[in-house]
């Protein structure tokens, strides 16, 4: 269903000015650079859009801090509401969600995962309920609630973040804060094709320093960011591998973003450079390959990779 196979990047702000048309910006970054503004897919301007991942060149997103959930293909501009669960998953007071996007690889439908984080005294977080969307019948199914660690705490409040959660090969990952006797970290991991949950651990205890994951290369890897510098773990069949260590020329006004997949086996580093409105593009060596110049680039976004498809919403 992928068109091309052009590395293709989805800025997403993470609030949006009232009067802006073009909230969101498709960079292609091959040799021949195109910066494509898409127009608002909502009835209104959004203050605030939260994306929760994107499969198959689709992405699932969300308007402010409204119930429903958007299935949106760029490409075909086709756009599929959600219907409400059957069961509000939140069902505590101040509950929050972790929400996660992708398909069965065995049939490629469509699902969702919904899981409801309950914080009790001393920010320690438990699971209260969660449930599945599947496309194909457009209905919610109840799933048993994954366990956690006691005295797991969150390690971020923006739920929808693509730092901290990311789809590989078909599960589902969200980066879980260190629990609080052995400092470790933990990966919640959803399965789209046997609806299973999982828990992992992370490859470092916690340090001062940012964590997040990705999908590099068809691989779970975890990111370590300080400063200028980034190190990444990629995870295998043997555990966690530490695979680059790059560092970026010393410039204050530069901020590594993310880590994106090169090829079948390199990675490159994006950094941007706000009061110029650049992105930059790093090799791993941290030599700097190209920047894109970005009209109004938001001073905070989401950056996802994205490849074009035509895969149909509807039935």
């Amino acid at each position: 269903m992928n068109m091309s196979d052009e590395q293709r990047l989805m800025i997403f702000p993470s609030m949006v000015q009232e009067d802006e048309k073009n909230a969101l910006t498709i960079l292609s970054i091959q040799d021949n650079p195109t910066v494509t503004p898409i127009e608002n897919i909502f009835s209104k301007n959004p203050l605030r859009i939260c994306s929760f991942g994107h499969c198959n060149g689709v992405f699932c997103i969300q308007e402010d801090h409204r119930k429903d959930l958007v299935l949106w293909n760029p490409t075909t501009k086709e756009v599929h509401v959600l219907p409400q669960p059957s069961a509000d998953i939140v069902e505590v007071e101040k509950a929050e969600e972790l929400i996660g996007f992708g398909a069965d690889p065995s049939t490629d439908e469509f699902k969702l995962v919904k899981v409801g984080v309950h914080r009790h005294k001393h920010c320690f977080i438990s699971f209260s309920s969660s449930q599945v969307y599947n496309h194909n019948n457009k209905s919610w199914t109840l799933i048993p609630c994954p366990s956690l660690p006691s005295e797991t705490m969150p390690y971020h409040s923006g739920r929808s973040e693509n730092n901290y959660n990311t789809l590989v090969n078909g599960v589902y990952h969200w980066l879980l804060g260190p629990n609080h006797n052995d400092h470790n970290f933990n990966i919640l991991a959803f399965d789209f094709q046997n609806n299973q949950f999982q828990l992992l651990e992370s490859p470092v205890q916690y340090c001062h320093c940012h964590h997040g994951i990705a999908e590099i290369n068809g691989s779970l890897a975890y990111l370590s960011r300080h400063f200028l510098a980034m190190r990444i773990w990629v995870k295998n069949q043997q555990g966690w591998v530490l695979k680059y260590n790059i560092k970026v020329p010393l410039d204050p006004d530069v901020s590594v973003e993310r880590a994106l997949s090169k090829g079948k086996n390199d990675v490159q580093v994006l950094g941007r450079r706000s009061k110029q409105n650049l992105i930059m593009l790093y090799d791993k060596d941290g030599n700097l390959l190209r920047q894109y110049q970005i009209n109004n680039l938001p001073c905070m976004m989401w950056v996802l990779e994205y490849v074009q498809s035509i895969a149909p919403l509807s039935a």
